[in-house]
């Protein structure tokens, strides 16, 4: 005798009672899903038994994009540091000679001639 809220069988396949048929129906929903997680640590084997440890390495300390930047932009400054105290030292020593010159103006304005280089030998 049939339940009535279940569907007919086919008249070849065999009655299996509604418990049963759930059942199967789970167990075969288990099997796909354990099915999809064997397939995803087979490929997680894979990835381990494939790469070398000097791959997860350098995978690991291997630097973003951002770092890269922050480097590039860390080396411009200090050479950009290093170029204006060169330049500023250049003007100092310019600041310098202006200075020791001052004191030729009035000895200019008196008529005295020009000290200049003093002759070797």
């Amino acid at each position: 005798m049939y339940i009535a809220y279940l569907p007919q069988p086919h008249k070849y396949s065999i009655y299996m009672p509604y418990s049963v048929a759930k059942v199967i129906q789970n167990l075969y929903i288990i099997h796909i899903v354990l099915l999809k997680y064997f397939i995803m640590f087979k490929k997680f084997v894979n990835i381990i038994w494939t790469y070398s440890p000097q791959d997860y390495w350098v995978g690991l300390w291997s630097k973003t994009s951002i770092d890269e930047k922050a480097v590039e932009t860390l080396k411009e400054i200090k050479k950009r540091y290093k170029l204006t105290a060169a330049e500023l030292a250049d003007v100092g020593k310019a600041i310098k000679q202006v200075g020791n010159q001052l004191g030729d103006i009035d000895d200019a304005l008196k008529g005295k001639a020009r000290k200049g280089r003093k002759k070797n030998g």
